[in-house]
């Protein structure tokens, strides 16, 4: 059998993987951009060792199909937890936020409003998932069992810095999930995930072909085949798995999908991501600290994460890497600006954190994504599409199958597990 497989982030590759340890199918493989790993796709120096995702990527404690991949691989003993430093700029300064203690002297808070919610986060993270979690917005439910001042100054601004204009859309579901997984300890992949997609490629063999710079167009019957017509070529294949987001993969089966489905699958919403990378000649941010939340408001991002305070600048030539990161609505201007542009509008938020920062600034980079984080809104089982998009012969895992966690390389591996048996069953 000829499967055809469109995307070639981590649930495309691990698919193709699957599949070909059998031995018994062929597959052509089609990649939009020019480097396999979608969101986790990379960028490197000359003088780094190591390239650097476009995306920060770490991994938690508990991504557990991420660590059975790696032991495969042989890449397991390159996976490094280690204890990270968070903080929140609030109210115009910067407050560790790592622990009880940390909490527990944040000062916009009373004492009663920590103990009230740091007794929910600890219930929530004991708590399995629950379906009625989904027929809640997060901004309604939420407040009510942290109160409003424990949203109003922490995760209200976080939602909002998240999902701009549609945090008020967002399903409890969602934010129990982001919760639920959160670990102390992070990891990264010492030589970065690159390595892990090269490796990947290599085992699918040399039977199958993978097409990488080479968006898909459309797909459509031909016979009793399915013609996969890209930028470069046509393929001919019996079955077909779009490893896409979910707006992506409804352009390309507009013409094949009744009416009905595209009206309701086009009613679900993504949004976008754009990370600026400093190379820096020294840290950007104080007392060794990874991840910065903003809280404030007229911040034109919403997230800072120095790389080099999770992995040793030694690894990038002694470049401190810094990235600099929001989400934003698919028609925001953001994503046509060039790496200066965008320097020149997040530099007056930047000085509010590091004011000489500009002094010890090598070079930028910018990596962007229109349909990077899916909205889930209430009620989402109701509408969430299902893996079979015609049942037998076309197939799709987008991050909005996902639910009800949030994207991750750990869920891209098991929608692809999910995709395997069900090619499986149907190839009987």
């Amino acid at each position: 059998m000829k499967l055809g497989i469109v995307g070639g982030g981590i649930t495309g590759l691990f698919l193709a993987r699957e599949i070909s340890k059998k031995g018994k199918d062929e597959i052509c493989l089609f990649e939009a951009e020019k480097e396999l790993g979608g969101l986790s796709r990379s960028l490197r120096e000359k003088t780094w060792r190591w390239p650097l995702e476009g995306f920060f990527h770490h991994f938690f404690t508990s991504d557990d199909l991420v660590k059975e991949l790696l032991t495969e691989l042989g890449l397991i003993d390159k996976l490094v937890y280690r204890e990270t430093k968070t903080s929140v700029y609030s109210h115009g300064r910067i407050s560790p936020f790592d622990n009880l203690f940390d909490f527990l002297r944040f000062p916009n808070l009373t004492v009663f409003d920590k103990l009230r919610m740091g007794t929910v986060l600890f219930l929530l993270r004991q708590l399995p998932y629950f379906g009625f979690f989904e027929n809640y917005r997060a901004s309604d439910i939420f407040p009510k069992l942290i109160g409003n001042n424990g949203w109003q100054e922490i995760w209200g601004r976080l939602m909002e810095g998240k999902f701009d204009r549609f945090s008020k859309e967002v399903s409890f579901s969602w934010l129990w999930s982001r919760i639920k997984v959160r670990s102390q300890q992070l990891g990264y992949l010492n030589g970065g995930n690159k390595q892990m997609f090269d490796l990947i490629a290599k085992q699918i063999g040399k039977n199958n072909r993978l097409f990488l710079d080479d968006p898909v167009l459309k797909i459509g019957p031909a016979g009793n085949s399915w013609l996969i017509k890209s930028k470069r070529r046509s393929a001919l294949v019996d079955k077909i798995f779009l490893t896409l987001p979910l707006p992506k993969a409804l352009k390309i089966v507009k013409d094949i999908l009744p009416e009905p489905a595209l009206k309701k699958f086009g009613k679900l919403k993504m949004i976008g991501a754009l990370n600026l990378i400093l190379r820096m000649k020294k840290p950007f941010l104080p007392q060794g600290t990874y991840w910065l939340n903003i809280l404030d408001t007229g911040f034109p991002f919403i997230v800072i994460v120095e790389q080099t305070n999770l992995v040793d600048a030694g690894n990038y030539g002694g470049e401190n890497l810094v990235y600099v990161g929001g989400y934003y609505s698919q028609e925001d201007p953001i994503f046509k600006q060039s790496a200066g542009q965008v320097l020149k509008s997040f530099s007056p938020g930047l000085k509010k954190i590091n004011a000489d920062f500009e002094k010890f600034l090598i070079g930028v980079n910018v990596f962007s994504d229109l349909c990077a984080q899916p909205i889930i809104p209430t009620g989402y089982s109701a509408i969430k599409p299902s893996l079979e998009l015609i049942p037998d012969k076309i197939y799709w895992a987008t991050p909005n199958h996902i639910f009800p966690w949030d994207r991750g390389i750990n869920y891209s591996i098991r929608l692809s597990k999910q995709l395997f048996r069900l090619h499986q069953i149907s190839a009987r």
